[in-house]
């Protein structure tokens, strides 16, 4: 079984193929070039006796699953990378597209189950990657090489949260499930996405610094907010003093957990005092009780400051 290789940042050496030389696409058109693929599909379902080259074999396996199943939008990061291999019996140079129909459904069948290894629903394909090793040709056969690229969604400049991240609003309560009870809460989790962006800011360090505190009442933004408790950019919840029968402390989910990351540079940029920049935020969560009702809510503390870059001599 293939090993699975889970890496920060991992550069993928090109996958730029040069055109089939036997019933290649001719024209540059988009249409045209998916049409090609669909009846290169339909050949293979078929298990067509056609014979085509080893270079065009290549070129329409790889091109084909790309089509089906590569994100290719270039918007993911945490990469995990895939290698896999199969032999495939070949004749001067050419292979019949029977024998490509097997190398497509194994291929098929160790992508899906590299998708289902990860359970994180951000989880994409980006880019399906294939070679050829000819150094058993004289033999009769050839080895093609599967390299898989698959990653998790960003939200802007921020890594996104995922299927299993459920966490109780804040106080460290930990997550929904119970998990990580007096560690970290929404609020925790969320102040250290803002501040490990994807993009890392430039060394240094800060001078003159101001403190600008932002709540979800400054930031209304109804009907957008996906979570139930309020419309706002900034998490923030009401409810009657006593709490009513049945209240459980609000437990924030993915969409909109991923909902505040995607606004934080917004409210960053917005609250930027002039010829000052940006140095981080503390996430507070707090409480009020005015007037017989309870309010829990978070704080963005932003810190801007004349930013000094760090002396490299």
């Amino acid at each position: 079984m293939f090993g699975i290789l889970i890496c920060l940042a991992f550069i993928l050496p090109s996958c730029k193929k040069d055109a089939p030389n036997q019933s290649a696409p001719t024209s540059p058109s988009q249409k045209h070039i998916k049409n090609q693929l669909l009846s290169f599909k339909d050949k293979l379902g078929q298990k067509s006796s056609e014979i085509i080259s080893l270079d065009s074999a290549v070129w329409y396996v790889e091109a084909l699953i790309n089509f089906e199943d590569a994100n290719n939008q270039h918007d993911r990061t945490n990469f995990i990378k895939i290698e896999d291999s199969i032999k495939i019996d070949c004749s001067r140079g050419n292979v019949s597209v029977t024998n490509l129909a097997s190398v497509y459904s194994n291929f098929n069948t160790i992508i899906n189950n590299f998708k289902s290894s990860v359970t994180d629903t951000s989880f994409k394909i980006e880019i399906v990657d294939i070679s050829l090793n000819r150094t058993t040709e004289a033999s009769g056969n050839v080895t093609m090489k599967l390299v898989v690229l698959g990653g998790f969604k960003l939200v802007g400049n921020y890594v996104a949260f995922g299927s299993e991240d459920y966490w109780k609003w804040g106080d460290q309560m930990g997550k929904c499930n119970g998990l990580y009870q007096g560690q970290l809460g929404a609020s925790d989790v969320l102040e250290s996405k803002f501040n490990h962006p994807i993009v890392a800011t430039e060394p240094g360090s800060f001078t003159d610094v101001d403190l600008i505190n932002q709540y979800g009442t400054h930031y209304p933004d109804s009907p957008n907010n996906p979570g139930p408790y309020c419309q706002s950019m900034i998490f923030m919840e009401t409810h009657n003093s006593p709490a009513p029968s049945g209240w459980q402390q609000p437990c924030l989910g993915p969409d909109e957990l991923n909902y505040y990351l995607s606004k934080f540079d917004y409210i960053k940029l917005d609250n930027k005092p002039a010829n000052k920049t940006f140095d981080k935020v503390d996430v507070w969560n707090d409480y009020m009780y005015p007037n017989g009702y309870t309010a829990l809510y978070h704080v963005y503390g932003l810190y801007y400051g004349i930013f000094q870059p760090k002396n490299e001599n």
